[in-house]
């Protein structure tokens, strides 16, 4: 659905993405996925986290180390 959403809290240092739809944890939550989602190959939120962990640590690290002129 249309119903993701993105928010900051900590003046901006954090950012939490989400989605209200109700049935979204049976899509892509990793304890809750149905298996018909499963089979079909959808990542889970928590799969997606673990794989992009790595490239946001980078764009944080380079951004922190734009802003002190390094």
């Amino acid at each position: 659905g249309q119903q993701w959403t993105i928010k900051t809290r900590d003046a901006g240092l954090t950012a939490v993405i989400g989605n209200s739809v109700s049935y979204g944890p049976f899509v892509q939550d990793e304890d809750r996925q149905a298996s018909f989602h499963k089979r079909r190959g959808w990542k889970t939120t928590q799969k997606v986290a673990e794989e992009e962990s790595d490239a946001v640590t980078e764009k944080v690290v380079t951004a922190i180390e734009e802003a002190l002129g390094r």
